[in-house]
């Protein structure tokens, strides 16, 4: 779900689409999390990849199945505001 979210050649109409199919068809969690330590110490989740990647529909889809917006997510969310 990851890799969807972040590819940019899907329309966010259609990222929002093919979540929705993993989560209904599949039962995929909404709250599962990535973390890669060759790349960073941190922690992603699909709602801050939908934020990161501009994908609103697919945010407000996750947001409406379960996820559970983090204080990583409210600081990424703030700076976008403050820069």
């Amino acid at each position: 779900m990851f890799n969807i979210i972040a590819d940019e050649n899907i329309s966010d109409n259609d990222t929002r689409k093919n979540i929705e199919e993993y989560i209904k068809k599949y039962e995929c969690a909404t709250d599962i999390t990535l973390k890669n330590e060759k790349l960073s110490n941190r922690t992603y989740d699909l709602l801050e990849f939908a934020h990161d990647y501009k994908k609103n529909e697919t945010f407000d889809l996750l947001l409406d199945n379960g996820a559970k917006p983090n204080m990583q997510l409210a600081t990424s969310i703030g700076f976008d505001f403050a820069f």
